[in-house]
């Protein structure tokens, strides 16, 4: 009888005491593909909660890594160098699989479709902030009506993404990104081989986000920062187009509440939020053409 392959399913942590147990519980409980077997890496970045003892709970591999070496892709290079599946799995730590499906669904495109990357759908939680959901529904939708030209037409993410090994062994995720090294990943592989990711839109996780208006500007900032690095956008009316989209995004919100106490108890939090993701947006393109 041939050796089961290994599915590795790789997850970056620090301080997600909340939701570790909750992830962990929900991988455990895969419908694992016949052939196959299950491996867990934790990658921790000096957690100082109780996120590393909780997944000592669970038959998970735990690697560390310094805070202040972290990146991104950095984490994710090192942990899968030390993981052994044949197929990787990445997921955030605040990401809990939606079902027992989560896992064949994700990697069925690869195992028996003859892809090579895959990207699940995410979905928000009751701590999601509602501009949050309206950008996980229109990133993630229930199929993908709009036609697909290349790597920008999807949203490869890694809170939700499976690829083979021999592609990370190939191309590794860059480390020196502020995010969107999933992004830069998926667009090498294409421009090499003309791979495209398979959207599973059955492949579903509960994505959690607890963001200040702080964090949702700093989030957008470091992605738009690392998205300039390796693509170019000429664009002299930039700061004309960020403001623009801030009213257009956030008439967009508060129109598609259903009712009038919807959209005054919701105002405040998508202005802000739309308020402070265009700023960092803005602040990103301002130092992209510094350099």
């Amino acid at each position: 009888m041939s050796e089961s392959k290994v599915i590795s399913i790789v997850i970056r942590s620090y301080n997600e005491a909340d939701y570790i147990t909750q992830a962990l519980e929900a991988i455990s409980q895969q419908i694992i593909p016949d052939g196959f077997k299950l491996e867990v890496v934790l990658i921790d970045s000096e957690s100082s909660d109780q996120t590393v003892a909780l997944s000592k709970s669970f038959e998970t591999k735990i690697i560390k890594i310094n805070k202040d070496d972290f990146t991104f892709g950095k984490a994710l290079n090192e942990a899968i160098a030390q993981s052994s599946g044949d197929i990787i799995i990445a997921i955030s730590a605040h990401c809990v699989p939606y079902s027992i499906d989560w896992l064949t669904e994700l990697t069925t495109p690869i195992i028996k479709e003859g892809y090579h990357l895959s990207y699940g759908k995410q979905i928000q939680t009751h701590t999601s902030r509602y501009s949050e959901h309206r950008i996980f529904c229109e990133h993630y939708p229930d199929k993908l009506d709009k036609p697909i030209k290349g790597p920008f037409d999807h949203n490869f993410n890694n809170a939700n993404s499976a690829f083979t090994r021999d592609l990370w062994s190939e191309f590794k995720f860059c480390e020196k990104l502020t995010g969107l090294e999933d992004i830069h990943f998926a667009l090498k592989v294409y421009q090499k081989y003309g791979y495209l990711p398979k959207y599973c839109p059955n492949g579903i996780v509960f994505h959690s986000h607890v963001e200040s208006n702080k964090a949702v500007f700093n989030r957008f900032y470091r992605e738009k920062l690392a998205y300039y690095q390796f693509c170019e956008e000429e664009n002299k009316n930039k700061a004309l187009n960020l403001i623009v989209a801030f009213f257009q995004k956030s008439l967009g919100d508060l129109m598609s509440l259903k009712s009038l106490r919807a959209k005054l108890s919701e105002f405040l939090s998508i202005i802000s939020y739309r308020f402070f993701q265009y700023l960092g947006e803005l602040k990103a393109y301002q130092e992209s053409q510094k350099s």
